[in-house]
């Protein structure tokens, strides 16, 4: 596994069935600009301009986020594994109310 450096993040994008409220699936151009996010790893943080101080991640391991998917870096590493990077700038917001990830995840099943 990586470590990321700074204020960056691996993440794991999602799979979640976008549905709208009539019950129609979504097709890939009418989702929203955002997904859904796991985070794997976080890095330290990023270092303050004032003092080289660390500031610290307000997102941690296992977190799930929502984020613009286009701001995701997809980087490989031999044939299999595969990493997605982002910094923490780009993360819209953090979900604190699992409920409606666990919905969803129970509605995918």
């Amino acid at each position: 596994m990586l470590k990321p450096l700074g204020n960056r993040l691996i993440v794991e994008f999602q799979e979640v069935e976008q549905v709208s409220k009539g019950g129609i699936i979504l097709v890939e151009q009418h989702k929203e600009a955002y997904d859904l996010c796991k985070v794997i790893a976080v890095g330290p943080g990023a270092r303050s301009v004032n003092d080289g101080k660390t500031i610290p991640m307000t997102v941690k391991v296992d977190d799930i986020i929502c984020i613009n998917p286009h701001s995701v870096r997809v980087i490989k590493f031999n044939a299999e594994e595969e990493y997605m990077f982002a910094n923490e700038h780009d993360v819209i917001a953090i979900l604190e109310d699992d409920k409606v990830y666990k919905k969803r995840e129970q509605q995918k099943m």
